[in-house]
């Protein structure tokens, strides 16, 4: 159910270099919440890739996960390959799939207790249903800003000389 999307990043800078240049612009948590800070990502960096958000408003939507592979197809050179992949965090379509199960039960629920004489009306469903798939457009809205975003910062992090 998450959206996912994949890219990957070709840098000039050796993998000791990029790794640098992350933590430097890294406050390493273990958990993926936003805190307010100066660097432009939270999270967690290993010898083998990372598992960031961008630090803006909008970064906790976007998890990144990267890999690195130094020295792709060439043992000579001296570039990067960072695999990254992009997800919505599972909490927010939790929070989505809850509202939704609360008014699904309040819409059927509710107009039965209050009145058991008045006929059934299907209208409560509808109004509840297009509101979760607004929800679900907005989340993916914001989810490919904080995409966008995230991406743009990576690539010039990696890329910049």
């Amino acid at each position: 159910m998450n959206i996912r999307n994949n890219y990957l990043i070709k840098s000039n800078h050796a993998l000791p270099e990029i790794k640098k240049r992350l933590k430097q612009n890294t406050l390493e948590k273990n958990k993926l919440t936003r805190e307010k800070t100066d660097k432009a990502f939270i999270g967690q960096i290993t010898q083998t890739g990372f598992v960031i958000i961008a630090s803006t408003t909008l970064g906790v939507v976007c998890a990144v996960t990267g890999r690195f592979n130094p020295n792709p197809g060439n043992t000579k050179a001296k570039g990067t390959e960072i695999a990254i992949e992009t997800r919505t965090q599972s909490v927010f379509f939790i929070m989505i799939a809850v509202w939704f199960a609360l008014m699904m039960i309040m819409a059927v629920i509710v107009p039965l207790v209050k009145d058991a004489e008045r006929q059934f009306s299907a209208i409560p469903l509808l109004v509840i249903i297009s509101g979760v798939v607004v929800l679900r457009i907005l989340l993916h809205y914001l989810y490919i800003k904080a995409r966008n975003n995230a991406v743009k910062k990576l690539e010039t992090l990696f890329t910049a000389n």
